[in-house]
């Protein structure tokens, strides 16, 4: 049996988890135009394929700014850290026609080709009720091989497959679901008429060992009433369709449903967002793109005297670039101004491996100093006020 959860309440966990308000549409659950240009700005290319998630749903609202939308949060979680290139061996919404069906193709959030698997996204679609969107009869030809019951129940228009149909019948999961085996597929959190969709189509691709694997977008919803029994009934659903006759039949044709992931939302760094709060760092050259991409993956920082000469570029170029990556490598503590490096900036003083760079760290936040930027004065300020209590500290003889 589904718990019932409002949707809007939903969202407001959504928005506390991500614990910000600033580029909120006051009163709603959507982030705003200025938030949308950035993320298109960040998807580059890629968003071309989002295309149908960038609608104007009035009132300044833009479909994939909601902060539960399962588009966005599928676009910031794969794209891993990739800044020009967000999926350089994926593909976002890939389609995979089915065999003599015609009309739009069923489609997953993303493909990765590294290892050859399909994810699908959602958040609160969850909560969405399913019975208003039945299989259609143009489906049954392509269907029926999933189906353990070739007897099942349509019209001229849909299918109404029972949960029996597609062999979920495992008395203690459906005991614990207060389900009866005669119960429609059309009843749980679950998307199952979107799942026999998706396995028509890889199916129909001649698949060699491809996998499925959801993906579920969650708040912090602790604290709330309904929070621990949803994810429950969510969680015994999975395991009632993983041990079904559907399943089963796909894995033996090629396609192998993996366990689920789940992802709490305030957990994905939103790249869009530090676009929004920095226009410093709204960079469009692809150089600039290219160049921090490349870096951002290296364990160390690059010197302005290696990014100057290695890449024929000027010296306030090379001083931005390298101040982008130190507020990047930063961005995994909870104190917005941390210092270089992946360290804190108290770390920057004991810390072997940061002395190291300690020159470029300064150079950088003197440029900066001297041109007034409010987030490196004040980072580099708290640097050296933390350095003159360690050299107090020091010269009373207390280490």
């Amino acid at each position: 049996m589904k718990v019932k959860v409002n949707k809007q309440e939903f969202d407001e966990e959504v928005s506390k988890s991500i614990n910000t308000s600033s580029q909120l549409i006051k009163g709603t659950h959507y982030f705003d135009e200025e938030y949308a240009h950035a993320l298109g700005k960040y998807l580059g290319d890629n968003g071309e394929k989002l295309m149908n998630e960038f609608v104007d749903l009035g009132q300044g609202r833009t479909k994939i700014c909601s902060v539960a939308s399962s588009a966005r949060l599928c676009a910031l979680y794969f794209a891993n850290g990739r800044v020009s290139d967000p999926t350089p061996n994926g593909e976002f919404e890939k389609c995979f026609p089915i065999k003599g069906v015609v009309g739009i193709p069923p489609h997953l959030d993303y493909y990765s080709a590294d290892t050859n698997t399909c994810y699908e996204c959602k958040c609160h679609e969850i909560l969405d009720d399913h019975s208003s969107d039945k299989l259609k009869i143009k489906y049954k030809k392509a269907v029926t091989p999933l189906f353990m019951n070739k007897d099942f129940k349509y019209d001229n228009e849909f299918i109404y497959p029972t949960l029996e149909d597609l062999g979920m019948d495992d008395k203690e999961l459906l005991s614990k679901l207060e389900l009866k085996p005669t119960d429609s597929i059309y009843c749980l959190h679950f998307n199952v008429k979107q799942l026999l969709t998706h396995l028509m189509g890889l199916l129909s691709s001649n698949p060699v060992n491809i996998k499925l694997q959801y993906v579920f977008f969650y708040p912090v919803c602790g604290h709330t009433t309904w929070g621990r029994s949803l994810y429950e009934t969510l969680e015994n659903e999975i395991k009632l369709i993983m041990k079904s006759y559907t399943l089963y039949c796909a894995a033996n044709h090629g396609v192998i449903f993996l366990d689920p992931v789940y992802v709490e939302v305030g957990s994905i760094h939103d790249y869009a967002l530090d676009l929004t709060r920095d226009e410093d760092r709204c960079h469009d050259t692809p150089q600039f793109l290219e160049l921090f991409n490349k870096y951002s993956r290296r364990d160390d920082i690059p010197s302005l005297y290696e990014i100057t000469h290695d890449n024929k570029v000027d010296y306030n170029f090379a001083t931005r670039l390298t101040y982008n990556l130190l507020l990047y490598r930063s961005k995994n503590y909870k104190f917005d101004l941390a210092f270089p490096i992946i360290y804190k900036p108290e770390d920057m003083l004991t810390d072997s491996k940061v002395h190291n760079h300690t020159d470029i760290v300064q150079q950088s936040f003197c440029d900066y100093y001297q041109v007034c930027d409010p987030i490196a004065k004040e980072a580099y300020e708290k640097f050296l006020e933390l350095r003159e209590n360690k050299e107090a500290l020091e010269v009373k003889g207390i280490k």
